[in-house]
């Protein structure tokens, strides 16, 4: 490394949206997270060492919601770049099974129709990933990369789909 350089920092994690019916699990994240408080955002978390991807989606998936699932679905990955950090999230879709949702001190659990996620407040980069993973039509994977200012706003993006 260069003198001067700041070491690359990059974090991955998981984030999946549990669809049922024509309504998408959502979390309002609590304003005291330290990380996008008060947003709108899927169940999330880190990729623990040595953890498969899908293993650690469904880990989120039971400790935030405590919900059964079926039809896990890696839609997209996504690099998102911050002024410090690149977050790498690989982003799952699946369907609701059964179950009750649990409280989670990661925020509030909300089943919202999808085609009002839009009117809410999204990390940036959701605005453009959800409204093509979530059709009913959406097959594979895209690659996202976001690159994001510090007041959460994208600078530029592109994906390997056009």
């Amino acid at each position: 490394m260069g003198a001067g350089k700041e070491q690359q920092k990059i974090v991955p994690l998981v984030e999946c949206f549990i669809r049922r019916n024509d309504e998408v699990l959502v979390f309002h994240r609590s304003p005291s997270r330290k990380h996008f408080p008060d947003w709108i955002a899927g169940v999330a978390g880190k990729i623990e060492f040595g953890e498969r991807v899908d293993e650690a989606c469904l880990r989120e998936i039971r400790e935030e919601t405590g919900l059964e699932i079926e039809n896990l679905r890696l839609r997209a990955i996504v690099s998102e770049i911050l002024p410090k950090v690149e977050l790498l999230i690989f982003i799952f879709v699946a369907e609701y099974k059964s179950g009750d949702i649990k409280e989670s001190a990661e925020g509030k659990p909300l089943w919202i129709k999808i085609d009002e996620l839009k009117m809410l407040k999204l990390a940036p980069y959701l605005k453009v990933v959800l409204p093509q993973i979530l059709a009913k039509d959406y097959e594979g994977v895209t690659f996202y990369k976001f690159i994001i200012d510090a007041h959460n706003d994208i600078i530029s993006y592109s994906s390997s789909r056009q």
